[in-house]
C-alpha cells in the first residue's frame, strides 16, 4: 500500500508542472547578427570525402568540417585540457 502512495505521488508531483500559461521562447531577429566564419581548405578537386578547416573570425576558435556523400559535419576542435584550439595554435592567418 505504501508504493501505491509513493507512485500516486510522484504522478501528481510530474503533473503539476504543466501549465497552460507557460511562456513561449520568441525570436528576436532583429539585431541581425551573421556568422563572420572564413573557410580553408574547401575545394575538393573531384573527390566526394574530404576535410577543410572553418574559422571564426570574431574568436579565431578552429571548427574541423568533414564532407561526404549526403552528409556533413562540424565540431570545435580542442586541446588536451577541453579549450578550443584558436586559428594562431594551427598557424593560419585569417
Amino acid at each position: 500500500m505504501r508504493k501505491y502512495w509513493i507512485v500516486l505521488a510522484l504522478c501528481a508531483v510530474l503533473l503539476t508542472g504543466c501549465s497552460k500559461n507557460a511562456s513561449k521562447a520568441t525570436s528576436d531577429y532583429s539585431n541581425h547578427v551573421a556568422p563572420n566564419i572564413v573557410e580553408l581548405g574547401k575545394g575538393n578537386g573531384g573527390i566526394s570525402d574530404y576535410y577543410y578547416y572553418s574559422i571564426d573570425r570574431n574568436t579565431g576558435v578552429a571548427y574541423l568540417n568533414h564532407v561526404a556523400s549526403y552528409t556533413h559535419a562540424i565540431t570545435v576542435i580542442l586541446n588536451a585540457d577541453g579549450t578550443p584550439v584558436t586559428a594562431e595554435q594551427l598557424g593560419i592567418d585569417y
